[in-house]
């Protein structure tokens, strides 16, 4: 067999000749067929047309046979293609489908898909040509819509970026293509992507990216400016200065038609459209729906300065829509039997997209889901490639860095580290990059720093993965934020050596006393044997205060100490409290003042009144003699407090407080010390607490309790004047009552 007779299609080899067409049974059922038959001769002779395309063309075969198709019925801006497929019908290589028009006998224009059939004679030369032709109506009705409907969104919207968005997304599934998006230039000739539309892919988005393009003003800016529009098919087939060449290949891009907005004769941006997985061969009616829907766009930038004008617009458009609703019923009808072949093979069509439909949507969920756990993460989940440059940032890397995703994509992992450590680490991972282990657990490293956006370090834990991909290999690391860690180990030391400090001091009161005792030194000397027991039962009595408040305080901050709340009187809390410090203020010759308020609370009123008698035996004890302590309280509001702050709010949302207030005229705090002294073993002097027996934590508990009553404890200070202390719980109702009672 010959190469030729190998490419012969299977056709009808009994096909009669030109002549025995016309009256024949085969002319009978060809001309029930609702598709255009004509039969060519292989120079482009007209031999005989089916009556379906003597009644969509105007013409009988009559007038027709004998002619050349392209002097006969072809428009003169396509006589040039049809004539070339003639001419390769001398090779047999005559493309198997083509579209071109074709002109009626009334001057309209029919666009028509061809497909082609060969018929050879006994020599395996070409004999007959054969066409069937199908008129296109549905893709022009379909892309007329689809103008109308984007037409009709833009003059509804104020919103450019919504409409943007909606555009590119339509436009991107009408053409099928990989890529959709609109592009904006700036004053310096660099522009950036405002709204794009990616079909499923690896496609590296261009979506709020500053891109420049050097080759850009000297290639294509004037061009662009004329209305002039751009169309690639094979990036790597045409002569593309490198530069551009370049850019296109960052982005994946195989094929593209790149149509100008131009608004108010001023370039502002472009509509592009990508192929990203192949070439592409654009359709010429494609580029002139996008034509039109461009400078519909162009429209859009200026809806908000023209929006009385778009109003009227807006009516019109209405109306065009009426009249394209009654043409498309009309058409509808007229080509329903045509398309019902057509239904056949779309129902097929459609079974095969549903399939592929229902594994895309499964794939775009794990990969929705992945993504959803990446982002949900608490810890910093970062992936960098072989060069260390970050293509993965998640919300916990933004939260605990400070950096927005788009900000730090594509910058060196360096941005997130202490200079100190950037060389150690890019060793690192390269060192992790030779290694077989393709996983370093968290906790494997030393423990290394971070650097946030504000320039603050942080401590961090990390581990690190390597992923091999076909030409690239990913490196992700998972970092946590150990700071808190690292602010308890610290509290824990400090607190131990504090802890440490405080109980060693009464211990060596202790043992010296009693070495003392136990000497037998001391047993004539009864004086100072008493003195030294006094000394021992003393730090005896304030190691005890010690350790009860170390647990008190210990169980308050766990919870293990609940406030049992009930109904108490204010007032008497206040007479308690004063009655609970009435010797210390008579051996230390301090007055007490106290005016009671009966209030009904709803509180532990046992550590209620342990918080006052607390305040006020400090107030006595720092007091000079002839002194005067005041215990007075009153009604203010604020907004509630939550747990753990101290800080009463406005008066936007009101809630009724009792608001305490212990006052003396003692030596007074420095103001830098007020916010410490509710802190575990701060004091205001460090002899305090042996002068005057004070362990440093009452002012904690005291501070504990209030907070887990939804109150709030501060101080106020002069030097040398004396200070006072706040304490400031909510109540259940305002009926106070007010006596004045002074304590001698």
């Amino acid at each position: 067999m010959s190469k030729r007779d190998a490419r012969k299609p299977r056709v009808l080899s009994n096909l009669p000749t030109e002549p025995q067409l016309e009256g024949n049974e085969l002319a009978t059922i060809l001309n029930t067929m609702e598709a255009l038959v004509v039969a060519f001769a292989p120079q482009g002779q007209i031999l005989w047309v089916n009556s379906t395309c003597e009644r969509v063309m105007g013409y009988s075969g009559t007038e027709l046979k004998g002619r050349y198709v392209w002097e006969a019925v072809v428009p003169p801006q396509e006589r040039s293609t049809v004539r070339c497929l003639f001419e390769q019908l001398q090779t047999a290589r005559v493309a198997d489908k083509l579209e071109y028009s074709w002109l009626a006998r009334d001057g309209s224009l029919k666009r028509i898909a061809w497909s082609h059939t060969i018929l050879y004679d006994e020599g395996g030369g070409v004999k007959t040509l054969v066409a069937t032709g199908v008129e296109i109506v549905d893709r022009q009705l379909e892309g007329e819509q689809l103008l109308n409907a984007i037409a009709h969104r833009l003059c509804q919207s104020l919103d450019l970026q919504d409409i943007l968005n909606a555009t590119v997304a339509e436009i991107r599934q009408w053409y099928q293509c990989d890529r959709a998006l609109v592009y904006r230039f700036d004053s310096d000739g660099s522009g950036m992507a405002l709204a794009e539309s990616l079909s499923i892919g690896d496609w590296t988005p261009m979506l709020g990216q500053q891109i420049y393009d050097p080759c850009f003003k000297t290639g294509f800016a004037d061009r662009y400016r004329q209305g002039r529009v751009a169309v690639i098919e094979d990036v790597n087939q045409v002569n593309l200065t490198p530069c551009y060449l370049d850019l296109l290949n960052v982005f994946q891009v195989k094929a593209s038609a790149v149509f100008p907005i131009i608004w108010e004769e001023r370039l502002w941006g472009l509509f592009m459209l990508h192929q990203c997985a192949s070439p592409r061969k654009w359709q010429s009616s494609e580029l002139t729906l996008l034509t039109q829907l461009t400078a519909r766009v162009a429209l859009a930038i200026g809806h908000c300065e023209l929006y009385e004008k778009l109003k009227v617009q807006l009516q019109e458009q209405k109306g065009v829509e009426s009249v394209l609703e009654f043409a498309k019923d009309d058409l509808e009808e007229r080509v329903a039997e045509r398309t019902a072949q057509l239904r056949k093979i779309n129902g097929k069509l459609l079974l095969e997209l549903e399939e592929r439909r229902r594994v895309e949507k499964a794939l775009e969920l794990s990969q929705v889901r992945f993504a959803r756990i990446v982002e949900i993460a608490d810890d910093a989940i970062i992936a960098i490639d072989e060069s260390q440059r970050i293509t993965l940032f998640n919300r916990g890397a933004e939260r605990i860095f400070g950096w927005r995703e788009r900000e730090i994509l594509g910058q060196p992992l360096a941005r997130l580290l202490p200079e100190r450590f950037i060389d150690l680490h890019r060793q690192h991972v390269e060192g992790f990059a030779r290694t077989d282990t393709p996983v370093r657990r968290m906790g494997e490293r030393r423990e290394i720093w971070g650097r946030r956006k504000d320039g603050s370090e942080f401590p961090a834990e990390a581990s690190i993965a390597r992923l091999h991909l076909e030409n690239e290999t990913i490196f992700t690391v998972i970092l946590r934020d150990v700071t808190e860690r690292w602010q308890i180990e610290r509290m824990k030391d400090e607190f131990i050596a504090v802890i440490s400090h405080e109980l060693r001091t009464p211990l060596t009161g202790i043992q010296g006393a009693v070495d003392m005792l136990t000497s037998g030194l001391l047993d004539a000397q009864p004086q100072k044997r008493q003195h030294l027991l006094e000394i021992a039962a003393d730090s005896t009595k304030r190691l005890v205060r010690l350790v009860n408040d170390i647990l008190d305080l210990g169980q308050l901050a766990s919870g293990e100490i609940k406030m049992l709340k009930q109904p108490c009187d204010a007032a008497q809390l206040m007479l308690d409290a004063a009655d609970g410090v009435g010797a210390a203020a008579q051996a230390r010759d301090v007055n007490v003042s106290v005016s009671p308020m009966s209030v009904r609370l709803y509180a532990d009123c046992d550590r209620l009144a342990q918080v006052l008698a607390h305040l006020l035996h400090n107030a006595v004890k720092f007091s000079p003699p002839q002194a005067t302590v005041w215990l007075r309280a009153e009604l203010t509001r604020g907004e509630a407090v939550e747990e753990g702050n101290s800080e009463l709010g406005s008066l936007s949302a009101p809630i009724l407080y009792l608001q305490f207030q212990i006052e003396d005229r003692g030596r007074g705090i420095p103001e830098e010390q007020l916010e410490t002294i509710f802190e575990r073993f701060k004091q205001v002097d460090g002899s305090d607490s042996r002068d005057l027996k004070g362990t440093g934590l009452g002012l904690a508990i005291c501070h504990s309790i209030v907070t887990q009553h939804g109150g709030k404890i501060w101080a106020e200070s002069t030097l040398g004047q004396g200070s006072i202390f706040y304490v400031a719980v909510p109540i259940e109702n305002e009926s106070p009552t007010e006596t004045e009672t002074e304590f001698d």
